[in-house]
């Protein structure tokens, strides 16, 4: 999670990591607002949503962006910059033999 903090510092943090029993958009609201609330922060005080693409996060009608704009109007939803890069890199490493063996010889350094 990204936020502003009392003193307008932005910070990044992971709060938790939540086993669910499925991964409904409803669960998935629930779940998250449970942590949300844990931490003392306020749905209504959401302004960007950021999510991977998949149809139960970005689903215009039901999915979770939709449960949370419900909520809060303010509530833009982004998709997940990292996720796309990391889908053009997948590609492109795909596609060229000698990306592919830079990012396989990084993958083994890890």
């Amino acid at each position: 999670m990204r936020f502003v903090d009392k003193i307008s510092n932005i910070k990044g943090r992971l709060f938790d990591i939540v086993h669910v029993k499925n991964t409904t958009t409803a669960t998935l609201k629930k779940e998250l607002s449970v942590v949300l609330s844990r931490h003392n922060f306020d749905v209504s005080n959401i302004r960007s949503q950021g999510y991977d693409g998949a149809s139960n996060m970005k689903g215009e009608l039901k999915g979770l962006q939709a449960l949370f704009l419900n909520d809060n109007p303010y509530a833009y939803c982004l998709h997940c910059f990292a996720h796309k890069l990391q889908l053009a890199l997948v590609a492109a490493s795909r596609k060229v033999i000698p990306v592919h063996h830079f990012f396989f010889q990084i993958w083994l350094l890890l």
